[in-house]
């Protein structure tokens, strides 16, 4: 045990502020295999979430389970002893090296000073540089504080395969290397990187790897290469980065599936191929822009992300629900329902909620239309609540109760249930309405 303490200790030291490692590499992955089951996102054993280092120092309903610096002060390091009263895992028992891992990463908590020392510090960057300096100075500076060691310029030979493999996907002909080694231009390297960012190889290769990012490989996902190609998804990609579009348009241009221009059309075969599988589509908008895999959020919050929330699921799934595949006279499209765009999920409990469009950094998307839709369809049904009861309600026909509703709530809201409303609007009210109707006539 003293040796793998040794150990331990040694590879913190020859790592410098790798502290944070150690979570992400033992700590982590030990708890989720044993512990996050019973401490985690579905289920909170006393209180006790063990996912996140924030979470396990919020402690347990019984109070903190970690003193810093103190495992045997820790109960979350003293229920591991095999001795233990009780003991954690139940059914299991930690071996020496998992359980030394714990107890240097608690001992280590006295000192640690955050997951990411450098982020939180300020680099001041001199005003003279270009972009290109500053961006070197950032990371040479970075570098300095976590006493990292800058790895030494290689060769041209090196450099030029290296390039090549990067930017084209292949290795330098046996010519093309022969140019660049007997070069004597002080900028080859820089015209060599232009030369290949302005060939069509670059913007083939780079449309095949994206294609295969975003939408992963047709093999894989039974998917057809030969849709991809008719519906101007590839070409849409190597457009892009043949003009260098900037990432954001593009993501723009993907998720939103309105394209302005004929070169932008293929952009919509993203949303698509997934065939108004609203869940695919949030599954595949989260991973490949917001780097987020929610689909164990569906039923409850992530078991072992807890950034990720059973509301940031049904919030992505009420963003799509509108959208519907058409084929026009200009090719694919994803249109939108004049119907729907909100509902309601429940947790594990039973509880339900009001969906909405929630980042993971808890930023709330609102949507105006949805708001008017809800508000609309919740001033219609008070209003028709309170006369149901009347005679001549039950005989007057769906368009007359409506039009009577909305002169009725018209002082309400006269902006919203003007005579101007939305298909979405009128479609909302005549649902409310026909729900008011059943439960009248069933009385």
């Amino acid at each position: 045990m003293h040796r793998i303490s040794l150990f331990i200790l040694f590879y913190l030291f020859l790592h410098g502020n790798a502290f944070a490692d150690l979570w992400r590499a033992h700590i982590a992955p030990i708890l989720q295999s044993n512990c996050v089951k019973c401490h985690g996102g579905a289920k909170k054993k006393a209180d006790l979430d063990l996912r996140s280092l924030e979470s396990i120092l919020a402690g347990s309903e019984n109070g903190p389970v970690i003193e810093k610096g103190a495992p045997e002060k820790s109960s979350i390091f003293t229920v591991l002893m095999a001795e233990a009263d009780p003991h954690m895992p139940p059914k299991g028992q930690l071996d020496n090296n998992e359980i030394e891992y714990i107890r240097v990463w608690i001992e280590g908590l006295a000192n640690d000073q955050g997951d990411d020392a450098v982020s939180d510090s300020t680099i001041e960057i001199p005003k003279d540089l270009n972009a290109s300096e500053a961006i070197d100075y950032v990371i040479k500076e970075s570098c300095a504080k976590l006493g990292i060691s800058l790895s030494p310029t290689v060769d041209d030979r090196t450099f030029c395969r290296r390039v090549h493999l990067d930017v084209v996907g292949r290795i330098p002909t046996s010519q093309e290397m022969e140019n660049f080694l007997l070069s004597n231009n002080e900028d080859k390297r820089i015209k060599l990187i232009d030369r290949l960012l302005s060939s069509n190889e670059y913007s083939n290769y780079m449309a095949e790897i994206f294609s295969a990012m975003l939408l992963g490989r047709e093999s894989e996902r039974k998917k057809s290469r030969d849709e991809r190609v008719k519906n101007g998804w590839l070409e849409y990609l190597r457009w892009a980065f043949r003009t260098n579009r900037p990432w954001d348009v593009m993501a723009r241009d993907i998720v939103v599936a309105k394209p302005q221009s004929k070169n932008e059309s293929g952009a919509s075969w993203f949303l698509f191929e997934q065939k108004n599988n609203h869940s695919e589509m949030a599954k595949l908008t989260m991973s490949s822009f917001l780097g987020k895999q929610i689909q164990c959020a569906q039923c409850h919050d992530h078991p072992v992300s807890p950034e990720i929330e059973q509301k940031h699921y049904w919030g992505m799934i009420a963003f799509f629900n509108r959208s519907l595949n058409v084929e026009t006279k200009d090719g694919i499209r994803v249109a939108e329902r004049a119907t729907g765009g909100f509902s309601k999920y429940a947790d594990l409990s039973g509880k339900s909620y009001d969906t909405s469009l929630v980042l993971v950094d808890g930023t709330e998307i609102f949507d105006e239309n949805d708001q008017n839709e809800r508000d609309a369809a919740k001033r219609i049904s008070l209003w028709a609540a309170r006369h149901w009861k009347r005679k001549t309600f039950h005989r007057k026909s769906m368009a007359a109760v409506v039009q009577e509703a909305r002169a009725n709530a018209a002082g309400e809201s006269t902006s919203l249930l003007g005579t101007g409303e939305t298909s979405s609007e009128r479609s909302s009210i005549f649902k409310s309405m026909k729900n008011i109707f059943k439960n009248s006539n069933r009385n």
